[in-house]
């Protein structure tokens, strides 16, 4: 067996007597950098204002730097070349599966932009909903899918191949030794002491073992490449790190993690048995069984005073529990749900004709899911307003937000680099090659991304785990084309330029350089218009939530306004900016004032609605804002009031919570136009409130608030025998909340107006008693 180093195969050839050029350095150190920088760096503590800010950041610059490096060299090659002929893609895919798998990946780009332009909120599918998890949205996804192609085209050499399984290793270890020492109960950078599962550098335990899943398998070719070349420091350090990514995997608690890791192991001893050669395929296995080995006693320290005490096999194999929400059991509801908008493609408002029909094609929009899962089935049982920005399985996910396109483009992508796989591997065997490094490395790819099959059909793709993803991805597209390449074709096309260079004149030789230049200013524009403002303005909230912890309203407050004004996307900056408005308004006595500050508060609010016309909290905070513009003497507030709370009743239709909301809302509307003079407009709007309740009450019999709202409907109705049902369920099934205290209060006037003067008094202690 020969080493590494001097394999003399086509496609494993000693290149690095080849220098690599600028662009290829460039390019690939990006990606690199992407690899341990987006899964290792986050936000410590109260620094900056969301924990993943600098995943995202990143991200994005690696993705516009290979951009513009590629674009670059693409003008140089242009300036010393002949015409530029574009090429179809069949023609250029021919009959190679990676090549088209390539093309299948162009397809879902193409798909992100079209659903993004056929989006009911283009801006919100161009930039992303919640900058708490980002990764689906077109910026970030594009971002991804540049790295993807990156890797799949710019990998010429097994060494690269190879430093990138040496880089997820490291990173894989570094975060590993960091969720240990957070179950060991230290955390100095980070929040990730005191609880039961831990998170690393992940902000979730999920997050991070799915990252770890493929960082673990990626450790085991760096073991089987280092034994190759007979590198036995670097075997026995990777099989250490594999150990302890192992025992990192075991404290987050995340099944699905776990099973995909599972996965991915056997389908390593499966595909490894069939396509490597047997001393190759044990010294694998033997390394495997080494990192368990290290990884238990890891495991089985104990947790310290904050840390973990609960992992024991019994709640890892409650995995199919129907009545535990996170278990694949209690996600079938959501899957129901999801199933059900595939077969509808409802939306809410209803949309035209035509843009309905194109919905199977383009899907609800990236990121957008969200505002159409309440649609769904009934899923709010307990009132708790849980809203699911996620199918839990990523597949689904990007079948509803891009549509058949999106999903049919992904699949594609996926069974193609598949089938490359075993194309490569059944080639190397046949040549005699099954203990090469190029068989090795797609044994683990092909592992990997089998392992991440399984763990992706029910779990979350974040942006960490995902551009280890499209990284591996692009890297078994990589090793596919690496396959069939003749080693003398090894050495990129510029390099070996020989002969006279073509005379080229006039404005065409210009031209290039001058598009090269263009998109430097545009990428890099804009990375710093939202990357750069918006780390500057999550430092500014940060900082504007520091001061108001501290008591320093004022001085906060400055800090929250300056934020909005760097990067006017984020509805948590302008949330706290409307709460601090109406915060000094409540403290105003003169209603002038009181109007002043009010209207401030819904001119802000409706800015950010032009952005994000779905989003909930917005909308919520309008509606209250409306309101009380209306009590102070603007009555025409009190109907835009009411169609809003209508409007998100009918968004969010499964949630009783939320019917209950409204209720209350378009009541106390109604409440308004009655003190203000105007009877027939205030039963309207109590009878539209009743209707609300009820939908709320037909949704759970045990809504304490919808029982509340309608007692008072049925009160200013004057249908006291009911109302007093009412009240009375309120009190049964809002025992120690405000609303058992509410019913009380309605009670007591209700029985006062029957001349019940006993129950009245009765109610009104009991009431009193719970203020």
């Amino acid at each position: 067996m020969q080493p590494a180093d001097t394999d003399p195969t086509p496609h494993t050839g000693d290149t690095r007597s080849i220098e690599q050029p600028l662009a290829d350095r460039l390019i690939e150190l990006a990606w690199l950098l992407g690899l341990i920088a987006v899964p290792v760096l986050f936000t410590p503590r109260r620094f900056l204002t969301f924990y993943n800010d600098p995943k995202y950041f990143v991200l994005h610059l690696v993705a516009v730097s290979i951009v513009v490096a590629w674009t670059f060299e693409w003008a140089a090659t242009r300036r010393i070349g002949g015409r530029w002929i574009l090429r179809a893609p069949w023609s250029w895919a021919g009959r190679a599966p990676e090549r088209w798998a390539v093309v299948a990946g162009a397809f879902l780009a193409i798909a992100a932009v079209i659903s993004t332009l056929a989006s009911p909120a283009p801006r919100v599918s161009l930039w992303g909903r919640d900058y708490l998890g980002l990764g689906y949205e077109l910026y970030s996804f594009l971002a991804l899918l540049t790295v993807f192609f990156a890797v799949a085209l710019r990998v010429r050499t097994i060494h690269q191949a190879g430093r990138v399984f040496t880089v997820l290793m490291i990173s894989g270890g570094i975060t590993a030794l960091y969720a240990i020492s957070q179950d060991l109960g230290w955390d100095p950078i980070g929040p990730g002491v005191g609880y039961e599962r831990n998170f690393a550098s992940f902000g979730n335990p999920i997050f991070f073992g799915s990252f770890l899943l493929m960082a673990s398998l990626a450790t085991i070719a760096v073991t089987l490449e280092s034994r190759r070349s007979g590198r036995k420091g670097m075997l026995v350090f990777s099989t250490i790190i594999l150990g302890i990514e192992l025992a990192g995997m075991w404290t987050t608690e995340s099944r699905g993690p776990l099973l995909g890791a599972s996965a991915g192991m056997l389908a390593f001893g499966v595909i490894g048995a069939t396509w490597l050669d047997r001393r190759t395929f044990l010294a694998g296995i033997g390394v495997i069984l080494v990192g368990v080995a290290i990884a238990v006693p890891i495991s089985l320290l104990p947790a310290g005073d904050e840390g973990s005490t609960s992992r024991n096999l019994e709640e890892i194999g409650n995995i199919f529990d129907a009545e535990e929400a996170t278990s694949i059991g209690g996600r079938a509801t959501t899957w129901g749900g999801a199933l059900e908008l595939a077969s509808t493609w409802e939306r809410s408002p209803e949309e035209s004709t035509i843009r309905h029909a194109l919905r199977p094609i383009v899907g609800l929009g990236p990121d957008m899911y969200y505002y159409s899962y309440p649609l769904s089935i009934d899923r709010e049982p307990s009132g708790a307003a849980l809203f699911f920005a996620h199918v839990h399985s990523y597949p689904m996910q990007l079948l509803l937000e891009m549509g058949l396109l999106g999903f049919g483009s992904f699949l594609a992508l996926a069974l193609l680099v598949v089938y490359a796989g075993v194309t490569v591997l059944r080639s190397e065997k046949r040549a005699g090659r099954s203990d090469g490094l190029l068989a090795i490395f797609m044994v683990v790819l092909m592992a990997a991304l089998i392992g991440r099959a399984v763990e992706q059909m029910s779990g979350v793709a974040h942006v960490s785990d995902l551009i280890t993803f499209w990284t591996l991805a692009g890297l078994a597209v990589a090793l596919a084309g690496m396959s069939t390449r003749p080693k003398e074709s090894r050495t990129p096309e510029r390099a070996r330029r020989t002969g006279p260079r073509p005379a080229r004149g006039g404005l065409s030789i210009h031209a290039p350089i001058v598009i090269a230049v263009v998109v430097l200013l545009l990428g890099f524009g804009l990375f710093f218009m939202r990357d750069v403002r918006g780390i500057g303005a999550s430092r500014l909230a940060a900082q504007g939530f520091n001061l108001i912890k501290d008591g320093q309203d004022e001085a906060g407050f400055g800090k929250y306004e300056r934020a909005v004004d760097l990067n006017p996307e984020i509805e948590l900056y302008v949330m706290q900016v409307d709460f601090m408005i109406r915060r000094e308004a409540g403290n105003r006595e003169d209603p002038a004032e009181k109007i002043a500050l009010n209207e401030t508060s819904l001119a802000v609010l409706e800015r950010y609605e032009g952005r994000d016309p779905f989003a909930h909290a917005t909308q919520r905070r309008i509606a209250t804002t409306e309101l009380e513009l209306g009590r102070l003497g603007q009555t025409e507030r009190f109907e835009s009031a009411v169609a809003r709370y209508a409007k998100l009743a009918d968004e969010i239709r499964s949630f009783p919570s939320i019917q209950a909301l409204a209720a209350d809302g378009i009541v106390a509307a109604g409440d308004g136009m009655r003190m203000a003079g105007n009877p027939d407009t205030a039963r309207t709007y109590t009878e539209l409130g009743l209707a609300y309740a009820d939908r709320a009450l037909a949704l759970d019999q045990t809504a304490a608030r919808a029982w509340w709202v309608r007692g008072v409907a049925l009160e200013r109705l004057g249908m006291l025998d009911d109302a007093v049902v009412s009240y009375l369920d309120s009190v049964a099934h809002g025992e120690g909340s405000r609303y058992e205290n509410a019913a009380h209060k309605g009670l007591a006037r209700v029985y006062e107006l029957l001349g019940d003067t006993a129950n009245a008094e009765a109610h009104r202690s009991l009431a009193e008693a719970g203020e």
